[in-house]
């Protein structure tokens, strides 16, 4: 019977529970929130980030924000970006917060020069869950409006996989049928994003109004 070595086995038994032990105290894979720039609607963001896990809460430049059992880091020095870099795979989830339309901008057209884009789209190359928290509804603007651009940034990172979620809820708007349908209706509707407009039995619709529904995709419903 060949000898046993005692010593090796308690060796390797000791290394299994320390290697069990180490693993449970590691942390759960978390989300990292970034703030980019000013926060708005800090009250519904830090609502939100208390649906997810082990938040962190990276803060550059005008960033100021607080959250119960959240983590915060300061981005603010190259090395400050270098440790992150470095930490970013380690996270399961990346939330953008309220970041400025030029960020939208930049993650839209996948430029990872800037740094919090790609915080963002690096992540999203990895398969990981990648959401923008906006404080506002995606604009209905069309045509060459400022806002038409930001429609179409925003409309580009969903199709990249971001996921897109807005703090502000849409307003509920009454609908009545009408007599008389004008183009300022039309419009109002396409502000509104409800897109339609009821009309009343033997309503008169105008001319201008059928070409700016037309036009804008709004439904008069007869």
């Amino acid at each position: 019977m060949a000898d046993i070595d005692i010593e090796k086995i308690v060796k390797q038994v000791a290394e299994a529970v320390v290697k069990r032990l180490n693993g449970e105290k590691e942390p759960q894979p978390g989300t990292l929130a970034v703030f980019p720039d000013y926060v708005f609607d800090a009250e519904g963001v830090g609502k939100y980030l208390k649906t997810r896990t082990n938040v962190t809460c990276a803060l550059s430049r005008n960033a100021e924000f607080s959250c119960e059992g959240c983590a915060v880091k300061r981005i603010e020095t190259a090395e400050d970006k270098k440790k992150l870099a470095s930490e970013l795979m380690g996270y399961s989830e990346i939330v953008v917060v309220t970041p400025p339309l030029s960020l939208l901008r930049s993650l839209s057209q996948g430029d990872d020069g800037v740094f919090e884009a790609m915080l963002a789209l690096r992540p999203l190359l990895w398969e990981k869950d990648v959401t923008v928290l906006l404080d506002f509804q995606t604009p209905s603007y069309k045509r060459s409006t400022a806002f038409a651009q930001v429609s179409e940034d925003i409309s580009a990172l969903e199709a990249m996989g971001i996921q897109i979620v807005s703090l502000k809820q849409k307003k509920a708007v009454k609908e009545t049928e009408k007599d008389l349908v004008t183009e300022i209706d039309i419009k109002e509707a396409h502000k509104n994003e409800t897109m339609r407009v009821k009309a009343s039995k033997g309503a008169i619709v105008t001319q201008l109004a059928e070409d700016a529904a037309r036009e804008l995709g709004v439904i008069i419903e007869r």
